[in-house]
């Protein structure tokens, strides 16, 4: 008796996810970019606060990324990998807004 396996590829298209990942992308991005902004005007550059904004910035370019990558037809597992990053950053924001809090409580 002869098995015979087929494998079957499925690509499905992620390029209608590509403009709604843009814009928060790009909207996570200049949030984070505010943010530091406004720890240097306030002499709070280089703290934990500046932090988060570095790494919301971070997150938001990820995830920007990722909507760049829609449009292939097999960029499926890039733009898991960009999310899961983008993730990690933002997860990396939330650590770092818990040690702004306890230096301005200090402060």
């Amino acid at each position: 008796t002869t098995t015979t396996t087929t494998t079957a590829l499925n690509a499905a298209t992620l390029k209608p996810a590509s403009q709604p990942l843009l814009t928060s992308g790009k909207a996570l991005a200049v949030s984070g970019e505010a943010l530091i902004d406004l720890t240097d005007k306030i002499d709070l550059w280089g703290g934990g606060l500046s932090a988060v904004g570095a790494n919301i910035r971070n997150g938001g370019d990820c995830i920007a990324q990722a909507a760049a990558s829609c449009r292939f037809k097999t960029g499926m597992e890039l733009v898991c990998d960009e999310l899961r990053e983008g993730a990690t950053c933002l997860e990396g924001a939330v650590a770092k807004g818990k040690d702004a809090v306890e230096e301005a409580e200090r402060a």
